[in-house]
């Protein structure tokens, strides 16, 4: 058990959205690129394909991420699918909000996870146009966690053994997001406040802080 909770502290996630808070275009298909924070620095990936359907309010974009650590020393790999909903509120105001299904692999120090988590969340905001900023929220809760402990591990507890569990875990984020749109491409930035899913500290991980581009083609 003790495996399975030092596992849940050791991964962490911002996730991309597939298809960024901002205008609304034509085009259906977007690559998002960004360079983060959350802990240890990481550079993520995004694509994603709108559909338009008249049985939602507004698109769906659906598509996928890949996130690698930004230092070559680092082992924090994190691959995910995602979707979001673009529904207008009133006006510029709009609401846009997300699901996603995330793998991280992460080889610590101590223990090797392999995690599959449930990403929820929603921005809400404003959208001009040549720019926009809101309001974004993240819940992201563990579904099923696979701690392996290394030589080192079991060196210190000798009855270690490898750990399934699902027993939930998890993280919360609030911040604000803000971005210029430049024809077919949006530079976005996020910040906000890292807390546990009982509004704890995390230690390393009191802020995440995100930088990025998408294109629109």
């Amino acid at each position: 058990m003790k495996c399975a909770l030092l596992a849940m502290l050791i991964l962490s996630a911002t996730t991309v959205h597939a298809d960024p808070f901002g205008p609304t275009r034509d085009r259906n298909q977007v690559a998002t690129f960004a360079f983060g924070l959350d802990g240890p620095a990481h550079i993520t990936g995004a694509y994603g394909h709108t559909l338009r359907t008249d049985v939602l309010p507004g698109p769906i974009t659906l598509g996928g991420q890949l996130r690698l650590p930004w230092s070559p020393d680092a082992s924090d790999v994190e691959l995910g699918l995602v979707s979001n909903l673009d529904a207008p509120i009133a006006g510029r105001w709009r609401i846009r909000p997300m699901l996603g299904l995330i793998y991280r692999r992460a080889d610590g120090s101590l223990l090797d996870v392999d995690q599959i988590t449930m990403d929820v969340g929603a921005t809400a905001g404003f959208v001009a146009a040549g720019w926009h900023a809101g309001v974004t929220t993240r819940w992201d809760h563990a579904l099923l966690t696979h701690a392996t402990p290394d030589d080192n591990y079991r060196a210190m507890v000798p009855a270690a053994r490898d750990v399934w569990t699902a027993a939930g875990g998890g993280t919360l984020r609030l911040g604000i997001e803000g971005g210029v749109t430049l024809g077919a491409i949006d530079l976005i930035g996020r910040v906000g406040a890292f807390r546990s899913e009982r509004l704890a500290m995390i230690p390393g991980l009191p802020v995440y802080a995100e930088l990025g581009a998408a294109f629109s083609f």
